[in-house]
């Protein structure tokens, strides 16, 4: 029906989670097929992410394969040095990506990917740590950038970034010594404070909580 009417567009469908889609015969249809994969939000693990892709990939190899949803939760008010899964601090949402990211490029089929979601929106039935609100976004409610915009931005976009992560994480305790997560394109970066180096950083994409 939708080629009768628009044979010039491609057609969609989108699963989740579940191979009776691709069982049932309903993913022969489309021109491109999708899945909705949340591994390390709704369950699981951040790195099962490239095998579950695999999977669904897997039933249907021969039909373009777009992972049509992922993404984490965020409050820029919650933070932690030992972040868990859906504890909606930020340092959580940009493992949660770079680990996503990670494995895209190992996915050579991957046709293409849609985070979810590009800002914070209003949703009735939640009821997390803001509720009535969605806060999977890259920008809060308000468009304010959150430390996973700049992560985004700087595996993504060829134009230069520099961003040091936790900036709104402004009273801390504890040990002194505190790592420091940047994000950037750039080949290196040096750290200064009052005008002192405190040493160059090359770019690496291990994430580490320490």
């Amino acid at each position: 029906r939708c080629k009768a009417l628009d044979p010039s567009r491609k057609t969609v469908s989108v699963g989740h989670y579940s191979s009776g889609y691709s069982k049932g015969g309903f993913m022969q249809i489309p021109d491109v097929i999708g899945y909705n994969l949340y591994p390390g939000w709704y369950g699981g693990q951040p790195p099962q992410i490239a095998s579950a892709i695999k999977k669904f990939h897997s039933m249907d190899p021969n039909k373009p394969f777009i992972l049509s949803e992922w993404g984490a939760g965020c409050d820029q008010r919650l933070h932690s040095e030992t972040p868990r899964r859906q504890d909606f601090t930020e340092e959580w949402q940009c493992y949660y990506i770079e680990e996503y990211l990670n494995a895209f490029e190992t996915l050579d089929f991957l046709a293409g990917v849609n985070y979810w979601n590009y800002a914070d929106f209003g949703s009735a039935n939640r009821g997390n740590s803001i509720p009535h609100v969605n806060q999977k976004g890259l920008v809060n409610f308000r468009r304010e950038k959150k430390d996973s915009f700049y992560l985004v931005k700087s595996r993504w976009s060829d134009e230069p970034v520099v961003h040091i992560a936790g900036q709104s994480w402004t009273t801390r305790c504890g040990d002194a010594k505190k790592p420091f997560r940047v994000y950037s394109n750039c080949d290196s970066v040096e750290l200064s404070c009052n005008g002192v180096s405190l040493g160059t950083q090359n770019k690496t994409r291990k994430h580490e909580f320490s």
